[in-house]
């Protein structure tokens, strides 16, 4: 099939594109294209956080690398094989990473940024990000799987390994491998599905009310939809409706390892920047293993979840002056079965249900006005 054949063509056969996914596709438009679209992205992101308060790093520049520990929570991987090949077509991956130095430095988030694939295995509590891995060589996918057999998380953007270190196209590859997932769509810029709409509280997308809405624009990029793994959020039209062609946004683990991989490049993040700012963090705690507590209704009961010498605590709190039923959706640090434990028979009894393998629900038919305390245990 024409959609499998590897290599490089170059520009001047336009008729021996068609039919190939936009990825397979090769020329110095595909890549100057992206590259034009991001840099604009970039600089309208930023502005845009600088003029919500959120940004206090100068839009010129790139800001100094947040202090990182031994085991930072995110390790920024700029493929070699994707910046070689770019060059080669007159692309440029800097615009990529620009995005990502500045969003770890605005969140405050420790991260270490490398390129050489060997020194992945020292960061196996970290998750790694990899963004716009168009090109990726064996040895990288190599060190991408054996962090991911040690426990490490990995989150991606846009066509993760799509052409192997020497450019050819792979057929998505390494997204099988690492993800057991697959391409099965793309929306252009021509389509109609320009709207992100976040699943019913999937956990990677937990900082987001279930069916956010998010404007892409129009990407110069294509979008890509998935199958495998489980779904966080999918392309819509202004409808909102969800077109079951795949989804945007993918998670799932391997063992112990998280994963998620989200279909649309950085050029997205110019459209929504405090939205994309809020995705981006959750998904960043979940892939953390971060346990969280949130209240599914707006009221006066707040929840909060901490983890005092690893002992999960609950502290919920009636604001208000009458008892009031309340439910508190937990993310789970692991996999497991969450059991609640009062501090003392005071407290009002909670009962507990598992959401899905990530998150459980406690709900308290009333809640009388004043805090309570409990223990949390995941088995």
């Amino acid at each position: 099939m024409r959609e499998r054949e590897a290599g490089f063509e170059g520009p001047g056969d336009p008729a021996a594109q068609e039919g190939k996914p936009f990825f397979a596709r090769t020329g110095l438009y595909v890549p100057l294209i992206f590259v034009g679209g991001i840099a604009v992205a970039v600089l309208l992101f930023v502005r845009g956080m600088h003029w919500l308060g959120l940004a206090p790093a100068p839009v010129e520049g790139v800001p100094a690398v947040v202090s990182a520990p031994a085991q930072p929570d995110a390790v920024l991987y700029a493929s070699p094989s994707t910046r070689a090949f770019l060059k080669s077509v007159q692309g440029d991956q800097e615009p990529v990473l620009v995005a990502w130095r500045r969003f770890f430095a605005e969140s405050r988030r420790p991260y270490r940024e490398i390129d050489d694939p060997g020194l992945l295995r020292q960061f196996a509590a970290s998750v790694v990000v990899v963004p716009y891995a168009v090109a990726l060589s064996a040895q990288e996918v190599e060190a991408l799987a054996e962090h991911q057999r040690q426990g490490g998380a990995i989150l991606a953007t846009g066509p993760f390994g799509a052409r192997d270190g020497d450019g050819n196209w792979t057929d998505w590859q390494a997204l099988q491998r690492l993800f057991g997932a697959k391409v099965v769509g793309e929306a252009d810029a021509k389509s109609p599905l320009r709207w992100l709409v976040t699943e019913g509280e999937a956990p990677v997308v937990q900082n987001l009310p279930a069916g956010t809405p998010m404007e892409l624009g129009a990407l110069p990029d294509p979008v890509l939809l998935f199958d495998g793994g489980q779904q966080a959020a999918y392309l819509s039209d202004d409808k909102r409706s969800s077109t079951g062609k795949g989804g945007a946004i993918l998670y799932g683990d391997v063992g112990e390892a998280r994963w998620a991989i989200f279909g649309f490049s950085e050029n997205a993040w110019a459209a929504q920047p405090t939205l994309i700012n809020q995705l981006v963090a959750g998904a960043l705690d979940w892939l953390q293993h971060k346990a969280m507590a949130t209240v599914s209704a707006a009221g006066p009961v707040s929840a909060t979840l901490s983890d005092p010498g690893g002992q999960l605590k609950l502290e919920l709190s009636n604001g208000g002056t009458r008892s009031a039923a309340a439910s508190v959706v937990v993310l789970l640090p692991r996999r497991g079965s969450l059991t609640l434990e009062a501090t003392n028979i005071m407290m009002p009894a909670g009962s507990v249900t598992a959401v899905d393998p990530y998150r459980a629900r406690i709900a308290f038919d009333t809640l009388p006005p004043g805090n309570f305390a409990y223990h949390l245990k995941v088995e």
